[in-house]
């Protein structure tokens, strides 16, 4: 008797990297059956093309989205991948060998070998972190949830030995960029149930499953790596529960105000010597209201970072200069673009940043009366979706953001540029406004991507970090941020910030060490 045939269905969304590879390690099943989640990039046509059948369907629904895929498979056995897994050899041998007669289970756990970059996972629970991925079709079904959905399946259940290889974060950007995407399904799933969560319990699970992970499971082993691994652990919780409180107030809390170019019933002011210099990229969502709040300057020039969306094509519609030249270096892209001002006058803007009729009224004046002072800071209020940042140091919070031509430059720098300027400036009184993240979610998005940035600072001008120090620094922005500088008196939303604050300082020193290890390597 020949073995039961056998269904490898994998669920995609952009895995273009990885489905080739995927698909190559599960070339001996009888049915390879790619679901794949409106993918942008090549992954359906790369999965056709290697003889896989591949059926489009959008995902809102991880439990339900997994049921519906199974129930397309053409094989009563179903083994169940994502598209950065491979099946080694032992297991793929096992496999095969359990299917040539009836098992004697309805399904069967699987040894799941996680990887960061190179790096295996051995302690802190990530190995051998056993998943029921085969399955008779008939006897399974996963609960429909949004994220890390339960499987259901009766007695009895059998084991396998052969590994499942898991590739799930190619470094630790992608590791927090999938922190920060699964922590937000976890939140609405959390809303859905109607889960009450308070701080005191959120508190306490994050700390018992980073000491569960440190300690319990041994990811001291791994050193530097089981330490971060074990944070991510406890602040999957942590994170989750901020968003699930954000979530919770959004609907009682007042949209923050939209700047106006000018009140009802208020003529249009003279036209000032001022350049407004935006540098954008993929700002089409933002761009149009930033502008709309500074067409009484003389000159609106928009350096466009080659954006994919319309952010060049609006710009140049509501009248702006356009230029396109691409970053490479934070510092030396906004020198190059102040210096293609035509104005005397700089006022540098982010596309998230907009000029209040107060401030409007205030710059024009400044700039009229010949001042004393060749540049001038601008307080800011910063918005986290709809709420303002009162305290923590994020107000007032003055940037130097009017200057006279030619008077000022940054650093070179990467990310966080610091101000190169050899003489006094002054400073306005009304504020900026910042609408910088849409929600906590983009905040955490943020901070990924600017400690990567940071990582590569501090690499290329070979700094020395050590642990301690990160550590401390870790420790120390909290304090400060929550403490010192009376960031508890915005409640959640001031710790969400003291933890991001101390966030930011522990990944630029994982991203830092990471890249270091990388080059010894070599």
């Amino acid at each position: 008797m020949g073995r039961h045939p056998l269904s490898v269905v994998i669920l995609t969304k952009n895995e273009a990297a990885h489905i080739r590879e995927c698909l190559q390690s599960v070339a001996w099943a009888d049915e390879r059956l790619v679901i794949d989640d409106e993918s942008t990039d090549d992954t359906a046509a790369i999965a056709a093309s290697l003889g896989a059948r591949v059926v489009r369907r959008r995902m809102d629904n991880e439990g339900a989205h997994r049921n519906w895929a199974y129930a397309q498979a053409a094989h009563l056995w179903i083994l169940s991948l994502d598209a950065d897994e491979r099946v080694s050899p032992e297991l793929a041998e096992e496999i095969q060998r359990s299917l040539t007669s009836e098992p004697p289970w309805n399904g069967a756990v699987i040894p799941i070998r996680n990887y960061l970059g190179p790096h295996w996972l051995r302690c802190g629970g990530w190995y051998p972190a056993e998943k029921l991925r085969l399955f008779r079709r008939d006897r399974f079904r996963y609960e429909e949830a949004l994220v890390h959905p339960r499987a259901f399946m009766p007695w009895p259940e059998g084991r396998l030995t052969g590994d499942l290889l898991h590739f799930g974060y190619r470094d630790f950007e992608e590791c927090f960029e999938k922190l920060n995407r699964h922590t937000s399904l976890e939140a609405q799933k959390w809303l859905k149930e109607g889960r009450k969560v308070s701080l005191l319990s959120a508190l306490r699970r994050s700390l018992d499953r980073f000491l569960r992970a440190w300690i319990r499971k041994q990811g001291w082993r791994e050193g530097f790596i089981g330490f971060v691994m074990a944070f991510y652990q406890g602040w999957y919780q942590w994170l989750s529960f901020l968003k699930h409180w954000e979530l919770t107030q959004r609907q009682a809390v007042v949209a923050p105000p939209l700047a106006q170019t000018a009140p009802p019933g208020e003529s249009s002011p003279a036209v000032a010597p001022v350049s407004v210099v935006i540098l954008a990229k993929n700002e089409a969502a933002q761009l149009r209201d930033c502008i709309e709040t500074v067409r009484w300057a003389e000159e609106i020039l928009v350096v466009d970072d080659e954006s994919t969306d319309d952010t060049a094509a609006i710009a140049a519609s509501l009248g702006a200069r356009v230029l396109c030249r691409r970053t490479d270096n934070e510092g030396r892209q906004r020198n190059w673009a102040y210096a293609q001002a035509q104005q005397p006058w700089v006022l540098s803007l982010d596309a998230d940043e907009r000029v209040t009729p107060g401030l409007r009224n205030e710059i024009i004046t400044t700039v009229a009366t010949n001042p004393r002072w060749n540049g001038y800071e601008i307080p800011r209020k910063t918005f986290i979706g709809p709420w303002w940042v009162r305290h923590g140091g994020w107000y007032p919070s003055p940037q130097l953001k009017l200057f006279r031509q030619g008077r000022f430059r940054y650093e070179e720098a990467e990310v966080h540029p610091k101000a190169e300027v050899n003489e006094g400036w002054g400073s306005l009184r009304e504020p900026l406004l910042h609408y910088s993240y849409r929600d906590l979610e983009d905040f955490f998005a943020t901070v990924n991507r600017q400690t990567t940035l940071e990582a590569a600072k501090w690499f290329r001008q070979g700094r020395r970090m050590s642990l301690g120090h990160a550590l401390w620094r870790t420790a120390d922005r909290k304090i400060r941020a929550l403490l010192l500088k009376g960031g508890f008196r915005d409640g959640m939303l001031g710790a969400a910030v003291a933890s991001f604050a101390s966030f930011y300082q522990l990944a630029s020193y994982a991203k830092y060490w990471e890249r270091r290890r990388g080059e010894a390597a070599r």
